[in-house]
């Protein structure tokens, strides 16, 4: 069952998936299916070449949250090999200019394994003024 809600600038669709277990969240057209733990509101932080970033509220802790669904993950060998690396190496980087991963969500199945969402602790700061200290 679909409901909407409007959030921020757009509109929501919200659609439970997986026996609850899951929420696909429709913003501007882009889906994010990510564990219930993570709720509205939700805003639009930014995409790249390799993904796609929204911030949600991690209802766990309280705290909003930065999601990053990355993009064509599995389109070849080289980008299915580099993500699980990349994941592990900044799961251990402790670093000031390295923003930590707080998460990484699983897939609800197997069979539907197409996207990873890689959590972040939300950061507001722009690159260009980052670069500069």
């Amino acid at each position: 069952m679909e409901t909407r809600c409007s959030d921020v600038d757009s509109e929501v669709a919200v659609t439970p998936t997986h026996e609850g277990k899951h929420v696909k969240y429709t913003v501007e057209g882009i889906d994010f299916e990510v564990s219930r733990r993570y709720k509205p509101p939700i805003e639009v932080i930014g995409h790249g070449s390799f993904g796609i970033v929204r911030s949600l509220l991690d209802s766990d802790t309280g705290e909003s949250v930065a999601i990053k669904k990355l993009r064509d993950e599995f389109c070849s060998k080289k980008t299915t090999k580099r993500t699980p690396r990349e994941i592990k190496i900044l799961r251990h980087m402790d670093y000031e200019n390295v923003i930590p991963i707080t998460d990484i969500i699983p897939p609800p199945t197997r069979e539907s394994f197409n996207n990873v969402y890689i959590v972040y602790k939300l950061i507001f700061c722009r690159m260009d003024i980052l670069q500069t200290t």
